[in-house]
């Protein structure tokens, strides 16, 4: 398990053997299978997630239909950060698109690595700023571009959502039908043969 946390927080801190060994202690390994879900909506969000391998997506009910908020794959935090934070239920579900092995992390452990080693403060810092920037950006574009526009945006941004996420969750990441969907990328596909 050491080695594992000190390849991803490696670059951040430099660590005696016996403080990785501690640092490592905060954290749990867990595997989760496809379609399995790490969060359900009205759960507390006791855990964040770092994925090591596989992705996921996060989705809430709105009238009975799903809509998928964001995907994520290896080498990125996922939770419901409002209930993680404020201790209170999850308005969103976490299911496995893939297997998935991840590590998990609870407030508490959180907390005490941010007291004992300042550097994982600042990391969890520029995480969360990079997390609304980038969550400000996906609101932005939804509400102002039409359907192709955000379909072009994502493959620029997350080209890999293309290659692992199916297409009918993509569909709903958009805004827009499975249908649509289909009908936009026959039409990209037709413009660029030209």
């Amino acid at each position: 398990m050491e080695h594992i946390v000190k390849g991803i927080f490696g670059h951040l801190v430099t660590l005696s053997d016996s403080e990785w060994k501690e640092v490592s202690s905060h954290f749990k390994l867990k595997k989760y299978p496809n379609k399995s879900y790490l969060l359900r909506e009205g759960q507390i969000a006791n855990e964040t997630f770092f994925i090591i391998k596989g992705c996921c997506r996060a989705f809430h009910n709105f009238d009975g239909k799903e809509k998928n908020i964001c995907f994520s794959r290896e080498n990125c935090w996922e939770t419901d950060v409002d209930s993680f934070f404020n201790n209170k239920p999850s308005a969103t579900y976490i299911q496995a698109i893939e297997d998935m092995t991840v590590l998990s992390l609870t407030l508490d452990n959180k907390l005490r690595l941010f007291k004992y080693h300042q550097r994982f403060e600042r990391y969890f810092r520029i995480l969360a700023e990079q997390m609304i920037t980038y969550l400000l950006d996906v609101l932005i574009k939804r509400d102002t571009l039409c359907a192709e526009k955000r379909f072009l945006a994502l493959k620029k941004r997350q080209a890999w959502v293309f290659q692992r996420i199916p297409q009918y969750h993509i569909a709903s990441f958009l805004g827009i039908s499975a249908t649509s969907f289909s009908l936009i990328q026959k039409d990209l596909l037709l413009k660029n043969s030209v």
